[in-house]
């Protein structure tokens, strides 16, 4: 009965922790589309920033829109569906890939 109690409990942590990790991965994607995304075009921006006590003024929007970090999103969007069924994360998730297509390029480098 110990062993089927510690289980039980040990079963609810697990449960607690990804439900946790879950909230997290949420509420950073939601900050991400609601201050970094690119609701025209697909894609997320480098950087808006309100803090003028962080950035120049010239420098509080950055509007590159790095290849390398969408990737990481649009992977992140795309899992974070799989998980909740938001179509929010599935429409940022395909129109930023679409976005990032142009970036790939058609041949290697050689290597």
């Amino acid at each position: 009965k110990e062993t089927e109690t510690i289980l039980i409990v040990t079963d609810k942590n697990k449960l607690d922790i990804a439900n946790s990790i879950k909230e997290a991965a949420e509420k950073i994607a939601d900050y991400s589309i609601n201050s970094l995304y690119d609701a025209y075009s697909g894609g997320f921006f480098e950087r808006n920033s309100k803090d003028i006590d962080l950035y120049a003024e010239d420098e509080l929007i950055l509007t590159d829109k790095a290849a390398q970090e969408n990737g990481i999103i649009i992977f992140a969007l795309s899992k974070l569906y799989t998980h909740n069924g938001n179509l929010l994360y599935l429409n940022a998730a395909i129109k930023s890939f679409g976005n990032m297509m142009g970036s790939i390029s058609q041949h290697d480098r050689g290597y």
